[in-house]
């Protein structure tokens, strides 16, 4: 889209008053949103974040999979996925509504890690 097209868009009355500040401003305050539809493993987690990230993913969803019936879907899906064309989407709405009642109901997740880490 055109720098045009974006002040159009979205501040068109500030640019016609030749108030640039405000056109920069409510440019610069633009976001969009972009999801990674790639299909996620323990493995992947540890490579692109840390081997860290990857133990306590995989400590707390091992401990939600005894629990939740999706939970312990997921996390086959993040143990057993090659990464490429199988594996864990998070760039779905649902699944990421879901995710985060879960992780927001859960009142102690450093527990449930170590509870994980124990087994």
């Amino acid at each position: 889209m055109s720098l045009i097209s974006l002040i159009n868009q979205h501040a068109i009355s500030a640019a016609q008053a030749g108030d640039w500040s405000a056109v920069a401003s409510a440019l610069n305050a633009l976001t969009h949103e972009v999801r990674d539809p790639q299909p996620w493993t323990y493995a992947k987690i540890g490579g692109a974040i840390s081997p860290e990230v990857q133990f306590a993913a995989a400590a707390y969803m091992a401990a939600a999979a005894k629990v939740s019936d999706e939970m312990a879907m997921s996390h086959q899906l993040l143990l057993l996925g090659d990464g490429e064309k199988t594996g864990f989407r998070l760039d779905d709405d649902n699944r990421q509504g879901r995710m985060q009642a879960i992780i927001d109901a859960e009142s102690d997740p450093q527990a449930k890690i170590a509870a994980g880490h124990d087994e």
